[in-house]
């Protein structure tokens, strides 16, 4: 069988109650591991220590890390341990802490036992008489028959052998599959788990789609209530719009209106104007001519100067009254004019 070996990564007390063993193995083919056992020799004697069942059921894979546990308690100083884990496959620990590599410490069972050492045929003394030929043979046929027993013997042990190292392979394959069986056991319960975190993940996506909708709903319904509201607002503004457009029609007639009296006050201030410039002119005459009148002596009666003023200032004084009813007039325009633009 190949070498069994442990390498040790690790032989250490983890707390004052708990001493772990962790390494890798080779040469476990064919090999069946029972619960580990931990034989120690220390100050306080020998003592043989049961694994904790934390590690259970302690499956080794060529070359992989492999852990046990056992409980503890007393003192720390060893001078030998044996770990156990199966019949047959025991091998011995370095002191704790040190590491190493541990190798059974008697050499193995091999997988075919030698043969027993033929018996020794009895060395025949001479007898003091002459032996019969009949016993001699008869002798012989048993010692014949004891070998092909031996040999018989032999060959049952070498099958049992087989048949124990195809059992330990067959058990070994079986705790494969059964690991092989529990991995997808626990793959299948996370899957199971992750199916029912994303049935919760869309019941909840679902939820709040629902109500998304019933926002989206509320919403539309406000907004075809604003859009009647605004529909209505809409008629309403089309019926002040018209009213608007009445009376700007009526303000542009009233415009127009005060546009053509504004022209003909225009026009009467312009025909005032003219009228005054005339009868300036007609003033200065009349007072040239009276200058002149009074410079010159004149022959007939003298006219008093309350007269001659009053004769002087009849023109004046209905160029008054025709220009105060033109500013009138004008007044009356410019008051309109401001009444429409406010």
């Amino acid at each position: 069988m190949a070498d069994l070996r442990l390498e040790v990564d690790r032989f250490d007390w983890a707390s004052e109650e708990r001493l772990e063993v962790v390494g890798r193995w080779h040469g476990i083919r064919g090999r069946v591991f029972l619960r580990p056992t931990l034989d120690v020799r220390g100050d306080d004697g020998p003592r043989r220590l049961l694994a904790v069942l934390d590690h259970k059921p302690w499956i080794a894979q060529e070359g992989e890390e492999w852990i046990v546990a056992f409980p503890w308690s007393g003192p720390r100083e060893l001078e030998h341990a044996d770990l156990a884990v199966g019949s047959g496959t025991v091998v011995a620990l370095p002191l704790p802490g040190t590491g190493g590599t541990a190798r059974p410490p008697v050499a193995e069972v091999p997988t075919a036992a030698a043969e027993p050492a033929p018996e020794p045929e009895p060395e025949v003394e001479e007898p003091p008489e002459p032996v019969n030929p009949a016993e001699l043979e008869q002798a012989h046929a048993e010692r014949d028959t004891a070998i092909g027993a031996r040999d018989a013997a032999l060959e049952q042990w070498r099958r049992a052998q087989e048949e124990l190292e195809q059992m330990r392979a067959e058990v070994a394959a079986a705790e494969e599959r059964r690991r092989v069986a529990d991995q997808a056991r626990d793959e299948a319960v996370a899957e199971a788990d992750q199916a029912r975190s994303r049935l919760r993940t869309a019941e909840s996506e679902r939820d709040f789609a629902q109500q998304e909708r019933d926002g989206a709903e509320r919403r539309r319904q406000e907004a075809l209530g604003s859009r009647e509201e605004a529909a209505r607002e809409l008629h309403r503004a089309s019926s002040s719009r018209a009213e608007v457009e009445a009376r700007h029609n009526e303000i542009a007639a009233e415009r127009d209106e005060a546009t053509a009296a504004r022209d003909e006050a225009q026009a009467a201030l312009k025909a005032v104007t003219t009228e005054r410039d005339t009868m300036r002119e007609q003033r200065d005459a009349a007072r040239a001519e009276r200058d002149e009148i009074t410079a010159a002596p004149s022959p007939g009666p003298v006219l008093p100067p309350a007269v001659v003023r009053s004769a002087a200032h009849a023109p004046h004084r209905g160029l008054r009254l025709v220009a105060a009813g033109a500013l009138v007039v004008l007044a009356v325009v410019i008051a309109v004019l401001i009444a429409m633009s406010l």
